[in-house]
């Protein structure tokens, strides 16, 4: 049974629903008792600190010293690319503004569960492409109709080659339009949306190793146009691939120095 722990100021909000899977607990601890990490066996952390960006940022701080090994989602109302830059550089995985992406919410932290899975069963993930690293980081639910996993199945397959809305249409066997529609209702994105979604996400992992750089990033990941993928990625985290990857690198030598 794999624990996930929300960090929540005031009362617990019910969009959080969406974490729950086979196997997947929840958990929820205010603020004040941030310390307690210590004492549980926690697979992902998620802190949710609506406007008070500083009283998060400082649990994000307290967590990380418990705890530098711990995943943590960063969770805020609408806010400048220096609070973003902030979380990321005290370690955060990832952040998410509101209103929640309850899709994004949902397959970043299955990404990051799966990983651990797998690091835990197979050692660290080795670098390169992986069509079936990519379907270990996000499962597909067995809820969803036949039509959308196959659709689903042939864009994980083909994600960093260009793809073709009429392309995915046909492995659903449907027309664009409705395609689109019976997507949308069961994913909560469009197919568009999804690809990007699943392009950035690899890009993360590409601009976390050293000596990689934004082009790289980005024709790796699927995209073919840096200026695209730059305004797609800033759209998508709130931060520019540079600073991201800066600010991983920050990250990376405090969690370090906290080891030693």
């Amino acid at each position: 049974m794999e624990m996930v722990v929300v960090f929540i100021k005031n009362e617990k909000p019910p969009c959080y629903e969406a974490l729950t899977a086979p196997n997947v607990r929840i958990e929820f601890i205010p603020f004040h008792a941030a310390a307690s990490v210590r004492e549980h066996t926690i697979d992902l952390a998620v802190i949710d600190c609506g406007n008070d960006f500083e009283a998060g940022l400082r649990v994000l701080k307290e967590i990380k010293q418990c705890r530098p090994d711990l995943p943590v989602i960063f969770i805020a109302e609408a806010s400048s690319e220096e609070v973003v830059l902030e979380a990321f550089k005290l370690g955060a995985r990832d952040y998410f503004r509101k209103p929640l992406d309850l899709f994004a919410l949902r397959e970043t932290a299955a990404k990051i569960l799966g990983f651990k899975r797998i690091r835990t069963e197979n050692g660290p993930e080795q670098s390169g492409r992986s069509n079936d690293v990519i379907r270990a980081q996000f499962p597909l639910s067995d809820n969803l109709p036949e039509k959308v996993l196959r659709a689903i199945s042939y864009i994980n397959d083909n994600l960093f080659t260009p793809l073709c809305l009429d392309l995915i249409a046909r492995q659903a066997c449907l027309s664009k339009f409705h395609f689109c529609r019976l997507f949308k209702l069961n994913v909560g994105v469009s197919p568009k949306q999804y690809c990007v979604f699943r392009r950035i996400e690899y890009a993360k992992q590409i601009l976390c190793r050293q000596g990689q750089n934004i082009t790289n990033a980005a024709f790796e990941s699927g995209f073919n146009d840096v200026t695209g993928f730059i305004r797609q990625f800033k759209k998508a985290t709130g931060v520019t691939p540079g600073a991201y990857r800066e600010s991983q690198g920050s990250a990376l030598t405090k969690n370090s120095n906290i080891l030693r």
